[in-house]
């Protein structure tokens, strides 16, 4: 008897090869963004919702989103960033009607460090891409170490200002 033909078999063939597909393709996925005064942004979809604008911010703790987009604080939320599926356990909003990046720029959410902590992220502002890479990553650009506490990340740097002395500590 051929197993192929058998519909069980069948049936999972297609989910074997999307499981498969979806590992080759998970290598990296580049999210194409706005770069706007230092800053950078990214489309995404919260809970299948309509496209938003999220600041794509490091120093934030959490991902928060918009309260006109009817999502309910600190209920879990699913985002899809260019195709990326991401969980967000447990959600923050607020009204983020105040800021308006530009007249053509509307702030809809912040993804934070719930979602960065499940990638490696890398920020391309002159090509004006986000990469999300599995966790673990490493690329052919400088890697630079940070410390998580609170889930807010912190690094150790050393700014010299003309004229000055240099100050070496933590920056959030």
């Amino acid at each position: 008897r051929n197993s192929i033909a058998h519909p069980s078999t069948a049936r999972a063939l297609p989910r074997i090869f999307t499981r498969m597909l979806a590992l080759i393709l998970a290598a990296v996925v580049s999210v194409p963004a706005t770069v706007h005064e230092n800053m950078i942004f990214v489309e995404a979809r919260v809970n299948g919702g309509p496209p938003a604008t999220f600041l794509v911010d490091t120093a934030a703790s959490r991902t928060v989103v918009d309260a006109r987009l009817g999502v309910k604080a600190d209920s879990e939320a699913g985002l899809d960033i260019g195709g990326l599926h991401v969980k967000v356990p447990k959600v923050g909003t607020m009204d983020l009607g105040f800021f308006a990046v530009s007249e053509d720029l509307k702030l809809d959410g912040v993804l934070g460090m719930d979602v960065f902590r499940q990638f490696a992220i890398e920020m391309d502002f002159d090509a004006a891409l986000v990469r999300f890479h599995p966790p673990g990553f490493e690329g052919g650009g400088e890697a630079i170490p940070i410390r998580i506490e609170k889930n807010q990340p912190y690094l150790k740097a050393t700014l010299k200002m003309p004229g000055a002395k240099a100050i070496a500590r933590e920056y959030l």
